[in-house]
């Protein structure tokens, strides 16, 4: 199991993230809606409402998906031999 960050390593992630979301903002990548507790940044190139985006955001996560495992098996081959028929060489 791997340590937890340090306080200087947490110090770097906050501030490479704060780098990204400014960049993100000074690019009109995103916005911020909502106040507070439901304060958020959204992508503004959905089209998608404020209240859209706070509506889904109280909405339940979604159960994960089973992924099937599928067994695979080796294709068959084939030779076939184009040319005059003889002793191979």
């Amino acid at each position: 199991m791997a340590a937890f960050p340090t306080t200087a390593q947490l110090k770097s992630l906050r501030l490479r993230a704060d780098n990204a979301m400014t960049h993100l903002i000074e690019m009109d990548r995103i916005r911020v809606i909502g106040e507070g507790p439901s304060k958020g940044w959204v992508w503004n190139d959905r089209e998608v409402s404020d209240e859209e985006w706070l509506r889904r955001a109280q909405d339940p996560p979604e159960p994960p998906i089973a992924i099937a495992i599928v067994r695979m098996t080796p294709p068959e081959a084939f030779v076939v031999v184009i040319g005059p028929m003889g002793t191979p060489n």
